[in-house]
């Protein structure tokens, strides 16, 4: 499958892998610490969407880091549209649940 400017390698199997995997890890949002509604379908704005760490923008096409899990986040979809290109500063920390517990 040919990738489109737009989709960047957001597209095909290795990308809908790490995806999932992202799914796994958690369902906290990294951008405003809520739990994601696994149930609610895109384009519902709390719907789960995988964020990039780094930018989009700033990898070139088909770099690995497009599709490394490492370099995907849960977010609420709203969350990760509002942070838009990855220009605005990510969380300073990253909280998961088991740092909740402590």
């Amino acid at each position: 499958m040919a990738h489109t400017p737009r989709s960047k390698g957001r597209t095909g199997r290795p990308y809908r892998r790490a995806v999932e995997r992202v799914k796994r890890r958690s369902q906290v949002c990294w951008l405003c610490n809520e739990a994601i509604d696994m149930s609610l379908k895109w384009p519902d704005p709390m719907s789960f969407s995988a964020d990039h760490v780094e930018s989009v923008k700033s990898l070139p096409p088909n770099d690995p880091k497009l599709t490394d899990p490492k370099n995907l986040m849960p977010a609420h979809l709203s969350c990760n549209s509002r942070r838009g290109d990855g220009s605005r500063e990510a969380p300073r920390q990253l909280r998961w649940s088991r740092q909740w517990l402590v």
